[in-house]
């Protein structure tokens, strides 16, 4: 659910994991205290289900929080937007995140 009087063009769902911390059908927050430059675009495989192949998504950097600016509820890391994602592939990021949200 997005925060209140925030306006998001896709709901987030936060994923358990130590890199992903944040999943949408539009981008991906990673923890990490070595993020890539603002602009940076970056490719990186999703692996949403176990018996299916990773997906490879692109995307650019849009936010980076510092270790020194975090804070609980966002870790230090990088926001991507994901750019020319395939309908198939936003498909099985949409199923993933539906599961998620039911398990929640």
């Amino acid at each position: 659910m997005n925060p209140p009087g925030e306006k998001r063009k896709f709901e987030r769902v936060n994923i358990d994991s130590n890199k992903i911390y944040d999943l949408s059908e539009g981008g991906i927050y990673i923890r990490t205290r070595e993020p890539k430059r603002l602009g940076s675009l970056v490719a990186m495989e999703l692996k949403l289900f176990e018996k299916e192949r990773a997906i490879l998504v692109k995307g650019r950097v849009l936010r980076i929080i510092y270790q020194d600016a975090a804070r609980q509820k966002f870790p230090p890391g990088m926001a991507i937007e994901f750019e020319g994602v395939s309908e198939s592939d936003c498909e099985k990021i949409r199923v993933y995140l539906l599961g998620k949200k039911r398990v929640s």
